[in-house]
C-alpha cells in the first residue's frame, strides 16, 4: 500500500518491509536474529525453524520488489549469545540471496560489527541521510525502528493487537521485521497515520 513521506513515495508490504521505488531499496527493522536461539538456551521451546522462516521471508520481500539494497534500521541480531554455529551457517547462507546490505547500526549491533560485516553487511552509523531523509534506528526525525509499533483493532467488545507502519509529518517508524516482537499500541496524535497488517493484508487504520 502507497503512503507519501517527506514528498517521497514509499510501499508498506505485508512482510513488514517498506519499499522505496524511487531508490529500488528495501527498509526492515528490528530482524533480531538470533533470538529464537537465546530462548531455547534458556529453556523456552521455540521452534528451530523459526529463523529459517524469517530469512525466507526477507529473501522472498527482496525477490518480489526486485530491491538492489537492503536497509536494516538497526536490531539486525538479537545478541551473540544468540550466534550459535547453526545460526551463522543458516544467515551467512541467506545472504548469498540477498542484494546489497546495509545496516544502521541499533542498540542490538554494537558489539557484534565483526559478525555483521562478515555476512556482507556495509555498517552505517545513526542519521545516515538519503534523499535527504534520515535513516536511524532510534526515534528521530526521518524513518526509524526499535518501537516495535502496534496498533489495536476493536470490534465490539474483541481487541487485537497488529504491527503497523506509524508516520507524521517528521518521522516514520517501521514495524519489527521479527515476529517475536511487538510492542505497545497507542492511539494516534493529530497528524500521525497508521498502516496495519494482518496476515497478507495491509490496511490503513481508522
Amino acid at each position: 500500500m502507497e503512503l507519501i513521506f517527506q514528498g517521497q513515495s514509499f510501499i508498506a508490504r505485508a512482510d513488514r518491509t517498506l519499499h522505496w521505488p524511487k531508490h529500488n531499496a528495501l527498509l526492515a527493522a528490528d530482524l533480531h536474529w538470533g533470538k529464537d536461539s537465546t530462548f531455547r538456551a534458556h529453556g523456552i521451546p521455540v521452534s528451530r525453524q523459526h529463523l529459517q522462516v524469517e530469512l525466507d521471508r526477507l529473501i522472498q520481500a527482496c525477490r518480489a520488489t526486485q530491491a538492489e539494497q537492503l536497509w536494516v534500521l538497526g536490531d539486525l541480531c538479537h545478541g551473540l549469545d544468540g550466534l550459535d554455529a547453526q545460526t551463522e551457517d543458516r544467515i551467512q547462507s541467506a545472504c548469498q540471496h540477498l542484494p546489497r546490505r546495509l545496516l544502521v547500526e541499533g542498540n542490538h549491533d554494537r558489539h557484534l560489527q565483526a559478525h555483521v560485516r562478515g555476512w556482507g553487511f556495509e555498517w552505517y552509523q545513526e542519521g545516515h541521510l538519503m534523499d535527504g531523509i534520515a535513516l536511524r534506528h532510534h526515534p528521530g526525525p526521518g524513518i526509524h525502528g526499535h518501537l516495535h509499533p502496534t496498533h489495536w483493532l476493536r470490534q465490539g467488545r474483541e481487541r487485537l493487537r497488529l504491527p503497523c507502519f506509524r508516520w507524521g509529518p517528521e518521522s516514520m517508524v517501521l514495524p519489527a521485521f521479527t515476529g517475536f516482537s511487538n510492542g505497545p499500541a497507542r492511539a494516534l496524535g493529530r497528524g500521525e497515520n497508521a498502516i496495519v497488517i494482518a496476515g497478507t493484508q495491509v490496511f490503513r487504520a481508522r
